[in-house]
């Protein structure tokens, strides 16, 4: 269950990435703060349905490719929502 154990670090690293960056835009640019803390609450969704996810994977007898998918449907979203924090920059 190490692997499991990293992945979990992992989420929660790259969603506490994201949800500074968008802190940082809201001290930069407090003028739209509510577009930021939407991205907020979007990447803390993400990272609850992601780690219910993996918990619900664990339990069944070969987690791999459910973890696999999960770690790719991370990856996807996140991407997603730097790229509309990029979009919010401009």
């Amino acid at each position: 269950m190490a692997s499991v154990r990293l992945l979990k670090k992992e989420i929660n690293k790259e969603v506490a990435q994201f949800i500074d960056e968008c802190y940082e835009r809201i001290i930069t640019k407090p003028d739209d703060e509510s577009g930021a803390e939407a991205l907020v609450d979007q990447a803390v969704e993400l990272y609850d349905e992601i780690l219910d996810g993996v918990n619900e994977a664990v339990k069944h007898e070969n987690p791999g490719t459910k973890l696999r998918k999960l770690r790719a449907q991370l990856q996807d979203q996140l991407a997603n929502l730097k790229i509309e924090l990029a979009k919010k920059n401009k």
